[in-house]
C-alpha cells in the first residue's frame, strides 16, 4: 500500500504531474476533479498509469481502477483508503 506518510494531497499531486507527463502537457492544465476522459487518458494511457502508480507505491493495482475511480481526486482518495490513511488528507 501507499506510505503510511503519504498524504491525499500528495498523491493527487504525483497523480497529476504522472497524468500530465502522459498526455504531453502542463500540469497546470490538469484538474484533479475533471474525468480522465475528459482529459483524454484513453486505455492505454490509464494503464501506463496504473503501471507508473504500482512502480511509485510499490503495490500491485488492478486495471479498471482507473475507470472505478475516473478523476485523479477519486483516485487519490481510494489510494489513501487503501493504505489506512487517516487524518490530513
Amino acid at each position: 500500500m501507499p506510505s503510511a506518510s503519504a498524504t491525499e494531497a500528495q498523491i493527487r499531486e504525483w497523480c497529476a504531474q504522472e497524468v500530465a507527463q502522459i498526455l504531453g502537457i502542463a500540469s497546470s492544465q490538469i484538474d484533479p476533479d475533471v474525468k480522465f476522459a475528459r482529459l483524454g487518458l484513453d486505455s492505454a494511457n490509464a494503464m501506463q498509469l496504473i503501471l507508473a502508480l504500482e512502480e511509485h507505491l510499490g503495490i500491485e493495482l488492478y486495471p479498471e481502477m482507473v475507470f472505478d475511480h475516473p478523476t485523479i481526486a477519486e483516485l487519490a482518495r481510494q489510494l489513501f483508503i487503501e493504505a489506512g490513511g487517516k487524518g490530513d488528507t
